[in-house]
């Protein structure tokens, strides 16, 4: 018997089902489960219609990684419906028929590519404005005849909203 270890990093991807490519990344460090479904309070907040409230769940055992459905929706990996199944290195599994495409991988290269990306950013520099450009283009764009149009569309406006009430 193996003993109970702590799990590796993770990372959950949705995948777009045209180009195979991640649209969103999570990463999990150290979770022993991920919960994945439309309520808040979930690890991964997906909103799509075909998604359950808590519709699956990444469990760690203590050995290896395994996908439990926990949604009405079902879970399904290569179109065949899953209750609980073991997961290898990269799994690529969808929450309900027709529905979102997610994409299992244990491995800690993830945060590795991520810590190199985030130490080799720049932080970002302040945004340097010119005051005299800023107040001509403010005065511009307040005498522009369009502008003066959309104020006195405002100004009907509120008027009408006080005669209402």
């Amino acid at each position: 018997m193996i003993p109970n270890r702590l799990p590796e990093p993770v990372s959950l991807h949705l995948v777009n089902p045209d180009t195979g490519r991640p649209i969103q990344t999570w990463l999990f460090e150290a979770q022993k489960s991920v919960r994945i479904g439309r309520a808040e309070g979930n690890d991964v907040v997906i909103s799509d219609p075909s998604v359950s409230r808590f519709h699956a769940e990444l469990q760690f055992n203590g050995v290896e990684w395994e996908l439990v459905n926990l949604g009405k929706n079902g879970t399904l990996i290569s179109s065949h419906s899953i209750s609980r199944v073991k997961i290898d290195q990269q799994t690529l599994f969808r929450l309900g028929t027709g529905g979102p495409l997610l994409r299992f991988e244990r491995s800690g290269e993830a945060f590795d590519t991520l810590n190199t990306v985030m130490n080799a950013v720049a932080p970002p520099q302040p945004i340097q404005i010119d005051e005299c450009q800023k107040e001509s283009q403010v005065r511009a764009i307040v005498e522009s005849d369009y502008f003066q149009h959309l104020q006195g569309i405002s100004s009907k406006l509120r008027k009408r909203s006080s005669e209402s009430r």
